[in-house]
């Protein structure tokens, strides 16, 4: 009979230590991934439709950015194609960090939507002027 409680006990605690050795998975894809991503990517068609909106209005105006002017001045398309490209690996990267735990998956896609708005923002203020 001893012999019978001392398997059992045994045959408990293997079976409960392998139901508690399994960590509960993490969404990587979850609500705040998808809200800080989509901000990111609203805000570069932001300053993509401000800084036509300002060429529009004020035909002499330039884009001051010297890696996006090629672009802006091939027309629309060029320039929603490079950033539709770097928009992808950002958010590719962003996924990336997120699902190896790093805490910082956050950062490149809050900064860039900042510097996005500012941008946007700017060019509303300058088309407002005309």
């Amino acid at each position: 009979m001893f012999r019978k409680v001392i398997v059992l006990a045994i045959f408990f605690l293997i079976i409960g230590s392998k139901a508690f050795a399994q960590a509960p998975e993490k969404k990587t894809l979850g609500k705040k991934f998808w809200v800080v991503n989509g901000l990111f990517v609203s805000s570069g068609i932001y300053d993509v439709e401000s800084t036509f909106y300002v060429r529009g209005k004020c035909p002499a105006c330039g884009e001051t950015n010297p890696f996006m002017r090629p672009f802006v001045e091939a027309g629309k398309p060029e320039t929603y194609a490079i950033i539709a490209a770097t928009d992808i690996a950002v958010v590719y990267s962003s996924y990336y960090l997120k699902k190896h735990n790093s805490k910082l998956w956050f950062v490149f896609p809050v900064v860039l939507t900042a510097s996005h708005v500012v941008a946007g923002t700017y060019n509303i203020r300058l088309a407002m002027k005309f």
